[in-house]
């Protein structure tokens, strides 16, 4: 989600990123 916004200095790395992304899809099961 970080890459969205184009912004090259991301506040999150990918890995917590990847977190994010994962809660977001259990969360829509």
């Amino acid at each position: 989600m970080s890459r969205a916004n184009g912004t090259p200095y991301a506040p999150h790395t990918d890995d917590e990123t990847a977190a994010m992304l994962a809660a977001v899809s259990y969360t829509h099961l």
